[in-house]
C-alpha cells in the first residue's frame, strides 16, 4: 500500500489484502488514528456507557459458583440417603427391632446372680406360650442346670441352679427375638447375668426376648 502526502511517498505495511476498514487504525495523508473497539461503538450508538473497569475483576462469579456449590452439595446427599433407604425399604432390609444396648454395669445392677457356670442338663417343660413382650412368636419353656464354678455376684454357697429360658415353637417371625440354647455335651462353660424368679429359677437378666445379645456368654470349655 502506498499513501502520498504531497509529493513525498510514503510505504505502509502490507495487511495481507485487508481493506482500511477491517484494519485497527485509519489511515490517512500523514496520520493515524486508532478506531475504538467495535463494542464500545455499539454501546456508544445506544447511548450506553461501557462498564467500569473495576467490574472486570469483580469475584462475584467465583462468590456465585461458590454459594452455588455450597447449595447444590447438601442437597445431592440428602437425595442420596432418601434414595438409599427407599432401596432399603422396598427389598425389606430395613426393619430390625430397636434394642437399647446395656453397658456390664448396667448388667452387674440388674442382676441378682453373677456367675461362671456349665450347663449339665436342659428339658422342655409344658409350657407353650407367645414369648412374653413378643406377639406372634411362639416359643416352649425351657429349664437348663447349670453347675457353679465361681460366683461373681450373689449367694456364694450355691453349687447348681435352673435357668429358665424360651426356644422357639417350629416359627420363627421376621426380626425375631434373640434366643438360647446350650448343649451339655460340649460342657461349655458360660458368664451369665441372671435374675431369680419366684418360684426359686433364675432368668437372663437382660430379659427374655433377646437374651442371646447380652448377659449371656460363652467363656470357654470346662475342665475338671
Amino acid at each position: 500500500m502506498v499513501g502520498r502526502v504531497g509529493s513525498t511517498r510514503r510505504r505502509f505495511p502490507d495487511h495481507g489484502g485487508l481493506s482500511q476498514a477491517a484494519l485497527p487504525f485509519s489511515v490517512k495523508a500523514g496520520q493515524f488514528r486508532s478506531t475504538p473497539p467495535r463494542q464500545s461503538l455499539l454501546s456508544a450508538k445506544a447511548g450506553l456507557k461501557p462498564p467500569p473497569a473495576s467490574l472486570e475483576s469483580s469475584p462475584t462469579p467465583g462468590l456465585i459458583s461458590s454459594l452455588d456449590s455450597a447449595t447444590i452439595q447438601p442437597v445431592k446427599q440428602r437425595l442420596f440417603v432418601l434414595t438409599t433407604v427407599f432401596i432399603l425399604i422396598s427389598n425389606g432390609i430395613v426393619g430390625a427391632r430397636m434394642i437399647r444396648l446395656w453397658s456390664y454395669q448396667e448388667l452387674l445392677d440388674k442382676s441378682d446372680l453373677v456367675v461362671i457356670a456349665t450347663p449339665t442338663a436342659t428339658n422342655d417343660t409344658q409350657e407353650h406360650i407367645d414369648l412374653p413382650g413378643f406377639h406372634g412368636q411362639p416359643v416352649i419353656g425351657v429349664e437348663t442346670k447349670f453347675r457353679v464354678s465361681a460366683i461373681l455376684k450373689g449367694d456364694k454357697t450355691l453349687k447348681d441352679f435352673v435357668l429358665h429360658h424360651y426356644r422357639a415353637d417350629n416359627k420363627t417371625v421376621d426380626n425375631g427375638p434373640n434366643l438360647i440354647s446350650f448343649d451339655p455335651e460340649k460342657k461349655q462353660q458360660f458368664l451369665l447375668f441372671l435374675v431369680r424368679e419366684a418360684d426359686g429359677r433364675y432368668a437372663p437378666a437382660f430379659g427374655q426376648m433377646d437374651p442371646g445379645l447380652y448377659g449371656i456368654n460363652a467363656i470357654g470349655r470346662f475342665t475338671e
